[in-house]
């Protein structure tokens, strides 16, 4: 099989994240719930795993990272414990429904929203029109979700006033390229694990810069402040309610240890080189529409396209079936960047690239691609 969806997933993962997960299961107890060895050791292995996230991104402290499932919840309890009713958010079109349906529901409780529809290129300065007195909130991601263009949130984040919380989506970007907090002037920051960090699927986290008040998405246990029924209000306790991950924390750190030991820089650089020959290689083929890029060095790690009014459901299936190619298809949950590239009933062809994706496949994926025009 060429695996041609790693935006979805990664995939495979290195053996290591597969063996810490592992070993993991020779020592797992309940981190921070008891006083014994297992107990105590499964709460040392978690510390080290927010330490290594805490360096990647350069955050301040390790109580600045909060465990979560998936990037999805991350973003829900930044947005949900941020905003009330007559706040205003700035978001765009190109944003997953992760960021989007959240914001839906706020706006039905009363929270006002601009969706930006413009050019990728023009959002930063488009979200500083649209800055309103009452703006509490930007929420943007870094590597869009369909068509793989890199939002430039460094300027985005430096051009804020303090009060407008910075929000951002690296659901696409984090373990690809580099991320700074401190230099993007970033508030709140959800990530997956599963992807480019290369962790297992159930993994996640959010970041909150020190000086940002998030209310709880969710109460319960948390091994602190037992003997009280009201919950810590203190990170990353405050949001990490009933039993982790371990096994999937410790697994993400393994993630994490194999991008320092490539290199991020080597990881972007490769990537890069696929997918920009990639689409040297299919751009000029008949019939084939490429969305959201205009030249090579807009791409990142992604290449969406249709096969003139093909479905690309049927088109995705047909790469399967001709040479096993895996790719994704249809809507990415992500409609209104759907609607702004004139594609919302065809949805669009997803190929994206990983590290450990091969200069062969991208070649033999191309050759393959071909075979499915010509077969039409």
């Amino acid at each position: 099989m060429i695996y041609l969806d790693n935006a979805a997933t990664s995939w495979p993962k290195p053996p290591s994240v597969k063996e810490a997960v592992a070993e993991a299961f020779e020592y797992a107890a309940n981190p921070g719930r008891g006083a014994h060895q297992l107990a105590m050791k499964s709460a040392r292995e978690v510390f080290k795993v927010r330490e290594k996230i805490k360096d990647l991104i350069n955050a301040e402290s390790t109580k600045n990272i909060a465990f979560t499932k998936n990037c999805t919840e991350g973003l829900n309890i930044a947005m949900f414990g941020s905003l009330q009713a007559g706040d205003h958010v700035i978001t765009s079109v190109y944003e997953h429904n992760s960021i989007l349906r959240p914001l839906h529901v706020l706006e039905e409780r009363g929270v006002e929203l601009d969706i930006l529809d413009c050019p990728i290129d023009d959002i930063p300065e488009s979200i500083l029109r649209a800055i309103k007195p009452n703006t509490r909130m930007v929420a943007i991601s870094h590597v869009d979700n369909l068509v793989g263009r890199v939002k430039d949130i460094k300027k985005i984040g430096n051009s804020l006033s303090r009060d407008i919380l910075f929000l951002v989506d690296a659901a696409q970007s984090i373990g690809h390229m580099p991320i700074d907090v401190e230099e993007a002037r970033i508030d709140l920051l959800a990530a997956p694990g599963h992807k480019a960090l290369m962790g297992p699927m159930g993994t996640g986290f959010l970041y909150v810069r020190d000086d940002t008040s998030v209310l709880p998405f969710m109460v319960g246990g948390t091994g602190s402040r037992s003997q009280s029924l009201v919950h810590p209000d203190f990170a990353p306790d405050k949001y990490e309610a009933g039993t982790e991950n371990l096994h999937g924390i410790v697994g993400l750190g393994a993630g994490i240890d194999w991008i320092n030991e490539v290199g991020i820089e080597n990881i972007e650089a490769h990537v890069k080189d696929l997918a920009q020959t990639f689409y040297k290689l299919v751009k000029e083929m008949p019939e084939v529409i490429i969305y959201g890029i205009e030249s090579e060095d807009q791409i990142t790690s992604i290449i969406s396209l249709n096969i003139k009014d093909r479905d690309s459901a049927e088109v995705a299936m047909a790469l399967d079936r001709e040479g096993e190619v895996a790719v994704r298809s249809q809507m990415h949950c992500a409609p209104l960047s759907h609607k702004h590239f004139h594609t919302l009933d065809q949805g669009m062809v997803r190929f994206s690239f990983g590290y450990f994706n091969t200069m062969d496949e991208v070649h033999e994926a191309a050759k393959i691609l071909k075979k499915v025009i010509e077969n039409n």
